[in-house]
């Protein structure tokens, strides 16, 4: 028979097993080498990292559904897909238990970005209250620039980050102004999640009301005198006022910013005498206000040049080429349940964009979740909800798969508004004319519908009153309805049609 000692060695991994192997020919006690092989290095044990990967569980079905598996999904072969959906633990679960490892190359697809910080000693330095007349304490001013440059900044970089936190530490005025830092404090407190009812900006006791109350006073003090930084800051007051409804306001500080750098010339070549970070700081702000707002090519001539020589590609290429089969909804409950029609090329990119979008709209939901502040995927939640609901209440009879997956989609998008609206009062009201429209039009289980409403409706009674936005609700399905509705329509309609939503007009 073994003995104790000879099962624990067997029971305990290789490079342990050298450790101890180790520790005997150095000569340690054999108590410490005895209570070791019983107990392992508990320091050790206390000194591991956390596991960090998550993956999140989707609504209704937990596979992403069998309509994505088209033939022309680039996201199916790509890393990114694989990363996602074979999870290294599961692998390794199949490999004899081997500990499973992250390589440097590909962490980024392992981790969900809330996991995230950003490693600045800037943000961390003392004695930077001074840039606002807001009672903050070193810490939260600390956290509200961390929360605005992990989550706003990344995705509308309207300042040089650089240059802003050089001159916050020293001081300076170039690149940093008080009217600036009280515009990018008022958007870090839309993602920061310890701040309750951080969504109310006209309520004068939050955080995000006073800021924005501060910078509104300087806006109005150097509005008149333009400089770089009073450009960045009227674009990102505007993106703050969009997020929160309020796009009225918000456009009202994109045209006056607009107009500055137009007369700053910050779109124009600069000489080569002048400073590298001032050319930089320029670039970076007129790059990111073009890339915002920027439209197509006005010249309608060159669009109808495109379409004719595309059309004409077609016409020569018809007679020797088979028309492809496009895979348009039906999802799979047997060998085959696909409907397969023959679509014209417009049609079947459509087809093809909407698989394409919906695959990466779950991916991230996978790998990330809903819950962080992300204005860039309000826009994505709408389109993928209204798109959804659209299909399920068209009236055509289809698989009971594909209901389920359709129904999956809704729900995610409607519950990907529901946590953006914990940080965006835009978010919550979509989030309530979607879940409204779904229920009158039973395209979702009650039980869904319920679990989704679940909140004081009594908080939000004065959206009406505080909502005044002309973001697009049906985008998805303009082509069909020929008519554009803006959230401020939709809370009307839903208030006509029921009073859940809690809206007064």
């Amino acid at each position: 028979m073994p003995s104790l000692c000879e099962k624990r060695f067997r029971s305990r991994k290789e490079e342990d097993v050298h450790d101890i192997v180790r520790r005997i020919r150095r000569g340690d006690s054999t108590r410490a080498i005895l209570q070791q092989l019983r107990d392992g290095d508990l320091l050790l044990q206390m000194s591991l990292v956390p596991q960090s990967w998550c993956r999140y569980s989707f609504p209704l079905t937990r596979d992403m559904p069998l309509f994505l598996n088209a033939r022309d999904n680039p996201y199916l072969n790509s890393l990114i897909y694989k990363e996602t959906m074979e999870h290294p633990c599961v692998r390794a679960t199949n490999e004899n238990n081997k500990t499973p490892t992250y390589s440097n190359r590909l962490i980024q697809y392992h981790l969900p970005y809330h996991a995230a910080k950003v490693v600045d000693p800037r943000l961390s330095s003392g004695n930077m209250i001074h840039w606002t007349s807001v009672s903050v304490t070193g810490a939260l001013f600390s956290e509200l620039l961390q929360m605005y440059f992990l989550y706003e900044y990344p995705i509308f970089p309207f300042l040089h980050m650089d240059s802003f936190l050089e001159d916050l530490v020293t001081s300076r005025r170039q690149f940093c102004s008080s009217l600036l830092v009280n515009a990018v404090l008022a958007a870090g407190c839309q993602g920061y999640a310890k701040i309750a009812n951080r969504t109310e900006f006209w309520n004068p006791r939050t955080l995000q009301y006073q800021f924005s109350a501060e910078a509104r006073r300087l806006w109005d003090m150097e509005v008149d005198s333009p400089s770089l930084t009073t450009i960045q800051a009227g674009l990102i007051m505007s993106l703050t006022c969009n997020v929160n409804g309020v796009d009225k306001a918000g456009w009202s500080y994109l045209v006056r910013a607009t107009a500055m750098a137009n007369r700053l010339q910050i779109f124009e070549d600069l000489l080569d005498t002048t400073r590298r970070r001032i050319r930089d700081a320029r670039a970076l702000t007129s790059w990111s206000l073009f890339l915002w707002q920027s439209v197509g090519h006005g010249d309608q001539n060159l669009i109808r040049t495109s379409m004719h020589y595309f059309n004409l590609i077609n016409w020569l290429m018809e007679p020797f080429t088979v028309p492809e089969t496009t895979y348009t909804g039906g999802e799979a409950t047997g060998a085959s349940s696909f409907q397969a029609v023959e679509e014209t090329v417009p049609e079947a990119l459509v087809i093809n964009a909407k698989i394409s979008l919906e695959t990466v709209f779950r991916l991230y939901y996978m790998r990330h979740g809903f819950e962080i502040f992300d204005p860039l995927m309000l826009q994505f939640h709408s389109f993928v909800g209204f798109m959804a609901l659209k299909e399920l209440s068209d009236g055509r009879e289809k698989p009971p798969g594909l209901v389920k997956a359709l129904q999956s989609t809704l729900a995610l998008a409607t519950l990907g508004l529901r946590d953006q609206g914990k940080n965006s009062y835009l978010g919550d009201t979509i989030f309530r004319i979607l879940r409204d429209m779904a229920a009158s039009k039973h395209a979702l289980p009650a039980n869904e519908i319920i679990a989704m409403s679940k909140e004081d409706e009594d908080t939000k009674a004065e959206i009406a009153e505080h909502i005044n936005s002309q973001f697009p609700i049906n985008v998805a399905t303009l082509m069909a309805d020929s008519h554009l509705r803006y959230v401020t329509d939709g809370c009307r309609e839903i208030q006509g049609r029921n009073s859940t939503c809690g809206y007064n007009n």
